[in-house]
């Protein structure tokens, strides 16, 4: 009976967030378009959304990034200072920006959800020419220009990329 309960509980989640999700969205568009003199001339668009656990993340026409949820009010700060970002993923631990120029930048969660930080890794600072990123749960993945899929933050997705002969 315990599975049960537990699956029920998991689809109650599930159906929440997306709520969380439509709602949120909705509101932002409105919030954008009402927060402008001329909402014609100035509309605000949603062109990508991100969602992981309790938290949502919009890509808005500007290039900027908003995020919603139990994010606190730092990581809000943070990525509201990315500009030129033309697409977002978000993972378990991980925000992925990826810039018009092709820079990944991150910003990662602690593990408990509770304090963001700020600084980028190393290895993602150092990725440049990206075309395409990807968040999971503990790791983070960017195709370069020439097809190279770089891996950061696991070597243990590293392995099972490599076992199928992708590097």
């Amino acid at each position: 009976m315990s599975g049960l309960h537990k699956t029920k509980s998991h689809w109650l989640l599930s159906v929440l967030t997306c709520a969380f999700v439509c709602l949120t969205i909705c509101l932002c568009s409105f919030s954008c378009c009402a927060e402008t003199e001329n909402a014609a001339a100035d509309e605000m668009k949603v062109l990508q959304i991100s969602a992981c656990s309790e938290h949502l993340t919009l890509l808005l026409s500007d290039g900027t990034v908003k995020c919603y949820g139990t994010l606190p009010p730092e990581a809000s700060e943070t990525v509201g200072q990315w500009t030129g970002i033309r697409q977002i993923s978000e993972g378990g631990e991980y925000l992925l920006g990826l810039t018009e120029s092709g820079k990944v930048l991150t910003v990662p969660m602690a593990e408990e959800h509770s304090v963001w930080v700020t600084e980028l890794p190393a290895q993602a600072e150092s990725l440049s020419g990206i075309d395409q990123i990807s968040a999971g749960y503990g790791f983070l993945l960017a195709l370069d220009h020439e097809g190279v899929v770089h891996c950061l933050a696991s070597q243990k997705m590293e392995a099972v990329l490599a076992a199928d002969g992708i590097s």
